[in-house]
């Protein structure tokens, strides 16, 4: 495609095909919102256009700000996977135009956390799309729809999965009926949706896509070729960073919801045998409970749960949603069964042996992942897969080929981020699922594994899986997964402790002290806020501790190299005492002040979200 400006609120893009123009082009008028179609189909480069025309891969959306509307676009785009001969993109690039004619003093802030949530290097980053699959579907999914004949027929956003749909906020005016106003200040008219402004449009997906793209399985008894592909969608319902979206909302949306799917292709050199399709899908969330845990600049801030009548509605809502999804669902729970992880865990399978006895299809069970694998004996796993193995089975998965499957069921796996224990579990019972389907082609004997017959496929396996997880860990809080190591290597080290630790005193200061704007981002590009052209203003001035701390950590550093300095020099008498106290000691006092400021005002001192605040404990 190819974008050109008229002036500084008129947009023309157009589609290309071998660098020509191919059609009409759609018309976006950014001053008042204002989408449709053109009425010529000459090339837009020949309308007059002060700028040049710009190539461009899409439209993201059209953001609707308090006295003006700003154009999202990809500019560049990485080709990351083929998926049953879909190419995958990964955006790289992206562009938000504006009129730079606003007349709210908040517009400018919106549009830097617009730019900021759509950023690849920044809130922005693992974003996806395809522009011949919908990212937003599993394999089984589409293969259903596509039955249904719903492949060819309507709008494609009749088919997307919702909860997936990244920039369906933005897309709403090019694929939605809407109000507008004709002339300004006027009064607004129904809009009916133009289905031709479809091609236009790209619709997205926030997770991960890892591929081994040239699998080469080759045994004296089966001769097999072909890919392994990760995809992990991140739900753009109750979207955000890891202190400020814990748990689930009264809908029963939850924090850091994530579908992760893995797709196996592979082609027989012997021509007799069908190709294999074969999908595993495993989800992840915060615990379905009302409960938070809101940044204090204490490495953990208290935990907090709702009255056991406000957390029933909203625990149904989201298991009932997921059962309709997915059909039977296993949870397994990862969290520590002592302290505040065990209240939040016993308080978790109270609800769902609660939920079972009205609707069943629905259990939990508790696997504390800290006891059982302390000291670094991840083999003691195999004492889970005794208690879920009955489960996987049961559930299956989704093939197409030398077998025709469906899967049943999932696991739902979580921790309390919902990142570290659990990206280490997923990839674990992938594995599995691996092995499993290996061994049904005869690739493996009965009982064996890949990383006996195949150990280079094992090595490239467990480093895709330790990718997946620290790109989901990146979205959420903001560094890669802890126990990355061992999801690498299958083992854990000494060297691996140390990358957790240092891990997690950057997810700290993320989480403390910056992570607020990040969650006001999300929360425009998803719609969890709408702007009110009329309301008030959702920006307040606030202080960063950080700035704080880091004047205290100087005046500290100052007092220490004059100590050291007067230690060095040896001499002792009256002045030498009182320059010290002076020049020490005062210091000393100073830094200890200013820390204690910082942590008796704790939650005013933290970066909060301004936009949707209440979302952090959403019962008060």
């Amino acid at each position: 495609m190819q974008l050109q400006r008229m002036g500084t609120a008129l947009v023309f893009v157009q589609p290309m095909e071998d660098g020509k123009a191919s059609g009409s082009s759609v018309m976006i008028e950014l001053q008042s919102g204002t989408v449709g179609m053109a009425e010529h189909s000459m090339p837009i480069g020949e309308l007059g256009g002060k700028s040049a025309c710009q190539r461009i891969l899409g439209i993201i959306g059209l953001a609707k700000l308090a006295s003006t509307s700003v154009l999202a676009v990809i500019t560049s785009a990485e080709k990351v996977a083929t998926v049953r001969g879909n190419a995958v993109y990964r955006v790289t690039g992206t562009r938000v135009l504006e009129t730079g004619s606003s007349t709210s003093k908040d517009d400018p802030k919106y549009i830097s956390l617009l730019r900021k949530a759509l950023d690849p290097s920044d809130a922005g980053k693992g974003l996806y799309f395809s522009p011949t699959a919908d990212l937003t579907l599993t394999q089984q999914r589409a293969a259903e729809l596509e039955e249904q004949g719903g492949k060819e027929d309507g709008p494609f956003t009749s088919r997307t999965e919702q909860r997936f749909f990244w920039n369906r906020h933005l897309l709403a005016p090019f694929l939605e009926p809407t109000k507008m106003a004709i002339a300004e200040g006027g009064p607004e008219v129904d809009m009916p949706a133009l289905p031709e402004l479809a091609q236009f449009v790209v619709p997205l997906i926030q997770g991960s896509v890892h591929q081994i793209h040239d699998l080469q399985l080759v045994t004296a008894i089966a001769d097999y070729s072909g890919s392994l592909t990760l995809i992990a969608r991140r739900s753009a319902q109750r979207p955000g960073v890891r202190h400020w979206r814990r748990g689930a909302a009264t809908d029963g949306t939850v924090a850091n919801f994530v579908e992760t799917e893995q797709i196996v292709e592979l082609s027989p050199r012997d021509s007799s045998k069908p190709p294999v399709l074969s999908s595993f899908v495993q989800i992840r969330g915060s615990i379905p409970l009302l409960w938070s845990q809101i940044p204090n600049v204490k490495y953990k801030p208290p935990t907090r749960m709702s009255p056991e009548a406000a957390t029933e509605p909203a625990f149904d809502a989201h298991i009932s949603d997921i059962l309709h999804s997915y059909k039977g669902v296993v949870a397994v729970n990862l969290a520590n069964q002592s302290g505040t992880e065990g209240n939040l865990g016993r308080s978790f399978k109270q609800e769902a042996e609660r939920y079972a006895k009205v609707k069943p299809g629905f259990e939990v069970v508790s696997f504390d992942f800290h006891h059982e694998c302390k000291g670094m004996r991840y083999d003691r796993l195999e004492r889970l897969w005794a208690m879920i193995e009955k489960h996987v089975d049961s559930h299956g998965t989704f093939q197409e080929g030398a077998q025709q499957q469906r899967q049943s069921g999932v696991l739902r796996i979580n921790c309390i981020d919902c990142l570290d224990r659990t990206n280490v579990v997923q990839g674990w019972l992938a594995r599995k699922q691996l092995d499993k389907l290996l061994t049904q082609l005869g690739l493996l004997t009965p009982g064996s594994s890949i990383k006996d017959t195949f150990p280079e496929v094992e090595k490239r396996f467990k480093w895709i899986w330790a990718d997946h997880g620290d790109d989901i860990s990146m979205q959420y809080a903001g560094t890669g997964a802890l126990k990355s190591g061992f999801t690498r290597t299958g083992k854990r080290t000494f060297g691996g402790l140390i990358d957790d630790g240092v891990k997690s005193g950057m997810r700290y200061i993320l989480n403390n002290f910056f992570d607020g704007h990040k969650q006001d981002a999300l929360d425009l590009l998803t719609g969890t806020y709408t702007i009110k052209k009329d309301g008030p203003s959702p920006f307040k001035p606030s202080v960063n501790g950080l700035i704080l701390i880091a004047v205290a950590l100087l005046v500290f550093l100052k007092a220490m190299v004059s100590l050291f300095r007067t230690t060095v020099s040896g001499a002792a008498d009256n002045s030498v005492v009182v320059a010290l106290l002076q020049s020490t000691l005062v210091p000393l006092a100073v830094a200890g002040a200013l820390l204690f400021v910082v942590v008796k005002n704790g939650k005013a001192m933290v970066d909060r979200p301004q936009l949707r605040p209440e979302l952090a404990q959403p019962w008060s």
